[in-house]
């Protein structure tokens, strides 16, 4: 995590496909470890480089083994709006905390499944990559999350041949500390 590489890059991402359990519990080839392992080296203590620079973790796997049977609920036309704050000004010297500008999407709420399927294999995903294709140049991170978290909430539904598991729901989960918004448009080549 001391690599010159991450000085020259504006941002992080990583994305993790495996299995995991509750607890952040996660699986890899030949071991199991905590998620936070994941991030950890990326903190500012460890990693003094690009403290002020995001970093995307997009973690596919179940975090528990409940589902979720989905409630029903009217439409509500309330929307929350707010200011959005510009952050610190460009070039002056400041002091960020260990955890800052960190970003990481679960695709399912502790304690609950992370469905799959053959066709898109991780609905999460499949999710975000759609999005962030289609609005990467126009919106932030947080945004295209927040996206994501919205056609999940609304379009996605599993598909099982066992009946405890048809027509669940799945809720994304987004943890930030970003202290910027993050935009993640490629820059353009000179």
């Amino acid at each position: 995590s001391q690599s010159p590489e991450l000085e020259e890059h504006e941002c992080l991402i990583v994305c993790f496909l495996s299995h995991g359990e509750e607890g952040g519990l996660l699986y890899a080839r030949n071991k199991t470890f905590m998620e936070e392992e994941l991030w950890r080296p990326f903190y500012g203590d460890e990693c003094k480089a690009p403290v002020d620079k995001p970093k995307l973790f997009f973690i596919q796997a179940c975090r528990g083994a409940r589902v979720d049977d989905g409630v029903k609920s009217k439409l509500n036309s309330d929307c929350l709006s707010g200011d959005e704050h510009d952050g610190l000004a460009q070039n002056k010297e400041y002091h960020l905390p260990t955890h800052a500008n960190i970003l990481i999407a679960h695709a399912a709420y502790e304690g609950h499944v992370a469905f799959r399927n053959r066709r898109v294999e991780s609905y999460f995903i499949y999710t975000l990559c759609e999005v962030f294709e289609k609005h990467s140049e126009t919106l932030d991170a947080l945004r295209m999350l927040t996206m994501v978290a919205g056609i999940m909430a609304d379009d996605f539904k599993s598909r099982s041949s066992e009946i405890s598991w048809e027509e669940k729901k799945q809720m994304p989960i987004i943890q930030s500390t970003l202290t910027k918004i993050a935009y993640l448009k490629p820059k353009s080549k000179s």
